[in-house]
């Protein structure tokens, strides 16, 4: 009986390890000087990513798709850029990280990672359930 539940116990340890084991995509930003910062992303499989730069008007100010790549650096000029706050973006498949980049009268400061997802629809019988 001992045997049986250490068996189910290290079968329930490992898929559990398995689960938690995917690797959940990084990105990082940089404030280098005044007219520039570095945007760093990291994930785990290779594929498509969008990384992005938008204004608080929604006006793009940087846009660039990736393929096959699993780390992608930038560096964003700023020199342009005025006061305001500007969001940076990687989305990779239905999983989007941001982060929110604040200038103020010369002063550049990074807001903490934010990550979201894409809603699931289920559709059963014609009737659509929202998640």
């Amino acid at each position: 009986m001992k045997t049986k539940n250490l068996f189910l116990l290290l079968i329930v340890l490992a898929f559990t390890i398995n689960v938690y084991a995917v690797e959940i995509p990084k990105m990082n930003v940089i404030i280098l000087d005044n007219s520039k910062a570095l945007v760093a992303v990291t994930k785990a499989n290779p594929g498509k990513t969008v990384i992005s730069l938008e204004s608080e008007d929604g006006d793009v100010v940087y846009y660039k798709e990736i393929y096959k790549q699993s780390d992608f650096k930038t560096i964003l000029d700023l020199r342009e850029v005025r006061n305001g706050t500007y969001k940076v973006t990687a989305k990779f498949g239905n999983m989007l990280l941001k982060r929110n980049i604040l200038f103020k009268d010369g002063k550049i400061s990074v807001e903490s990672l934010k990550t979201e997802y894409d809603p699931v629809f289920v559709y059963n019988a014609n009737q659509e359930l929202k998640y």
